[in-house]
């Protein structure tokens, strides 16, 4: 399952970084904005770090640790959601529930998502480049498809979020691969 997720995101990320760019003019159009390359401006939104979150009532979905910020420790990065687990451990999933997207550090952590997901999911992987620290998330509901990037600034110490596609208009997600 998580190959499936990685090649969704690899496949997104060649999309991006190759310029795919949609025309009106093409019936083939991917709905959505995508950074073409062309300088268009890609909003950045500056992600600063908040006392301790309260995950305590949670279920925690993943969790990768890593020391990205090389203070020598290995900072957390969580995936919550405030559905619970049935007797038999399964989450039970509502139509739609709040996840919380976190990175854990000592004395501080960075929110990078908190939202309610109507039927859907969110996804992420968590890379480097060269000495650069990024996390992308991937977000299909039934009516949106959204790929947001995270990448650690070290001399602000906060991370910066960019989304570089997101479908527009009247979507209607059909089928997804699979789901938790």
């Amino acid at each position: 399952m998580k190959k499936i997720t990685l090649l969704t995101i690899i496949l997104a990320l060649t999309i991006i970084a190759f310029g795919c760019t949609p025309t009106t003019d093409n019936p083939n159009e991917i709905p959505g904005e995508i950074d073409t390359g062309n300088n268009e401006e890609i909003e950045e939104v500056v992600i600063t770090p908040v006392d301790k979150v309260d995950v305590e009532n949670l279920t925690l979905l993943d969790e990768y640790s890593i020391d990205f910020d090389n203070d020598e420790v290995e900072e957390k990065v969580a995936m919550y959601t405030v559905a619970g687990k049935d007797s038999n451990g399964e989450i039970a999933w509502d139509d739609g529930q709040n996840w919380l997207f976190v990175v854990h550090d000592t004395e501080k952590d960075y929110v990078l998502v908190d939202e309610y997901v109507q039927l859907g999911r969110i996804d992420f992987n968590i890379y480097t480049i060269e000495d650069d620290f990024y996390i992308a998330t991937y977000s299909g509901r039934t009516a949106s498809l959204t790929l947001n990037l995270y990448h650690y600034d070290r001399e602000n110490d906060s991370f910066v979020k960019t989304t570089p596609f997101n479908t527009t208009g009247n979507v209607n997600m059909l089928k997804s691969s699979y789901g938790y």
